[in-house]
């Protein structure tokens, strides 16, 4: 297309005579034209902001956030730290971050209570370096509570919903219903964003052809008349031979029904007064 255009630039140079075009804009015309021609010229294309699809992951790909627990009798000093995520309704705490790694036994998260905490409200115990917001956990099978952390506020509000949420739907076949309808809206984000890349790339590719197309038009205009009338008469020339096909077959079937009909009929007999007179 930009070739095609800096040809009609030029041809336009050619032609006028009023020194609209100057020696020098025709040669740098000529310049962008060979240029593109051999694939030396630079094209700048603006492209949309980039964005990431989310999709939900597996149990075993998911990213394990820290959980920082304390011993009974001295919490100062006995301090271990564990991973965990959050599955199902349960809290799976691992030994450490690594794939392998042992899980201890779940706890549920109905059975349990979470607190918010920030470093503007509570210090005891001391938060951890580099976190400002935390989730204190309560559950009946420890007597001291969990501590999760973060540094994405929006995922600490997120397991705090979780904890909500665990307590509303108590029975199985609340969390199944649930789980499913996560499951369908994000499978139907995903298709929707993969039709729409499709659809952009036919789109693209559509553009392209007749971009071409148009472009070569163009530039061989002599040969595109020809083309085009070549185009047009074997068209022309395929429906002729289309229809008297159809016609043949058409004319086929008549005279094979015809023959069928005449090959049940009876004869007929003369009647009595006709044959007596042949007597």
């Amino acid at each position: 297309m930009m070739i095609a255009s800096e040809q009609v630039r030029l041809f336009d140079a050619d032609e006028v005579t009023e020194g609209k075009y100057s020696s020098d804009d025709v040669q740098q015309m000529k310049a962008k034209i060979q240029g593109l021609l051999e694939g030396r010229a630079r094209i700048v294309v603006t492209s949309t902001k980039k964005k990431v699809l989310q999709m939900v992951q597996k149990k075993e790909d998911r990213k394990r956030e820290t959980l920082v627990k304390f011993a009974k009798n001295c919490p100062c000093m006995n301090r271990r730290e564990r991973k965990f995520i959050i599955d199902d309704g349960k809290l799976l705490i691992y030994r450490d971050s690594h794939p392998n790694a042992s899980m201890k036994e779940p706890l549920s998260l109905k059975d349990a209570t979470c607190f918010y905490e920030n470093v503007n409200t509570t210090q005891i115990p001391r938060f951890d370096v580099g976190y400002t917001e935390r989730l204190r956990i309560d559950c009946k099978e420890r007597q001291t509570p969990l501590f999760l952390y973060s540094r994405d506020p929006a995922k600490i509000r997120r397991w705090k919903r979780a904890f909500t949420l665990a307590k509303v739907l108590i029975s199985e076949n609340d969390r199944r219903a649930l789980r499913v309808s996560i499951g369908r809206a994000t499978c139907g984000a995903l298709q929707k964003a993969w039709e729409g890349l499709i659809m952009y790339y036919g789109e693209i590719a559509r553009t392209k052809v007749l971009v071409k197309n148009m472009a070569m038009r163009l530039m061989k205009v002599d040969l595109s008349r020809g083309w085009t009338k070549f185009k047009l008469v074997y068209r022309k020339r395929e429906e002729e031979k289309r229809k008297r096909k159809e016609q043949q077959i058409w004319a086929a079937r008549f005279m094979s029904e015809k023959l069928a009909k005449l090959g049940t009929q009876n004869v007929k007999s003369l009647p009595e007064s006709l044959k007596a007179d042949s007597r």
